[in-house]
């Protein structure tokens, strides 16, 4: 999601929503119940988006970089593992940092899926991060100052009744597996990040969740705005 206003935002979230009414029987027959769709993505005219060679990189480097933060012993310098990123415009780093915190979510709860918990050898409700990637887009109508072309990002597309389990400072929608994964977040990664802000659609058998935030240990801020450190 580029850096819209609210206004802006909301007016994009229409469209996507037009449009996958119209596209959703014959882009995702195949889907099941609790598998995320198909991407889905609304832009101007009818130009898919366009995951440049550069942008192709980035999508790597943000995986790397995950795994680089996840191996770091404790009381370690987060930034350290972020020293060979690329110079970016401000929307490109915006994007990034989306796919970075997605991607070091995904990475934690799959060894969180594993653990027991009481009464199976597994988490009974997995949990599964949607995991954007950048790409580039032609510039919405309602953009006029844009360049003609734009930094995105794209993922699948979840139905279902969203909510968010737990939010950025910490309070709980109820107790239970979510809250459990973000303390485990603290401890998979030696106490240098938390992984919080967590929302999606709950099912019968998974967690479906997209756009998580980051905090790191000291004063904060390497994952954007709403990280509010420790």
């Amino acid at each position: 999601h580029p850096p819209y206003s609210l206004t802006q935002r909301q007016k994009l979230a229409e469209l996507v929503k037009k449009k996958n009414k119209t596209s959703r029987s014959s882009s995702n027959p195949g889907s099941s119940p609790g598998k995320p769709a198909s991407s889905k993505v609304v832009a101007s005219g009818n130009l898919p988006p366009t995951p440049s060679s550069n942008h192709s990189s980035l999508n790597a480097l943000a995986s790397s970089i995950a795994k680089r933060i996840l191996s770091l012993p404790p009381s370690a310098s987060i930034a350290s593992a972020l020293s060979d990123l690329p110079a970016m415009d401000v929307a490109t780093n915006m994007m990034f940092e989306d796919v970075l915190i997605s991607t070091l979510a995904s990475l934690v709860s799959k060894e969180f899926n594993k653990r027991p918990d009481g009464s199976s050898p597994t988490v009974k409700r997995p949990l599964h991060f949607a995991v954007p990637r950048l790409v580039t887009v032609p510039r919405p109508n309602f953009l006029l100052s844009a360049p003609p072309f734009c930094p995105a990002t794209i993922e699948p597309y979840i139905e279902g009744e969203y909510h968010r389990f737990v939010s950025n400072n910490g309070t709980l929608l109820y107790n239970g597996t979510v809250g459990a994964f973000c303390h485990y977040s603290y401890h998979a990664s030696a106490g240098n990040l938390l992984v919080m802000d967590i929302q999606g659609v709950r099912t019968e058998t998974m967690y479906d969740l997209t756009d998580p935030a980051c905090h790191s240990a000291g004063g904060g801020g390497l994952f954007g705005e709403l990280d509010l450190g420790d």
